[in-house]
């Protein structure tokens, strides 16, 4: 049972880009992306999702242009909720 709903967690819904963004900003005080954003590319839909945060693709600045990749985890805003029911629903 433990195993099922692991996956679920895992497969949680994925908060929408706007609300991305303007966690990244409340964070940072600057767009995800562009010229003078945190990244030089921030991928807009999340490659996983979890109960508490979720992924995202995107390309670190850098002056030649060939910056690497990284996985960027950005925790949803109604984290605190949430990890009281996921530790409720564990128990």
């Amino acid at each position: 049972m433990q195993e099922k709903f692991a996956k679920l967690f895992d497969d949680a819904p994925q908060v929408s880009y706007d609300t991305v963004r303007k966690v990244l900003r409340a964070e940072f005080g600057k767009e995800p992306a562009g010229p003078d954003g945190i990244f030089e590319i921030f991928e807009e839909k999340a490659i996983a999702s979890a109960s508490i945060a979720q992924v995202h693709r995107a390309k670190l600045k850098s002056p030649d242009g060939d910056g690497p990749w990284v996985a960027v985890k950005v925790q949803k805003p109604a984290v605190s909720k949430q990890v009281e029911w996921d530790l409720a629903a564990y128990r």
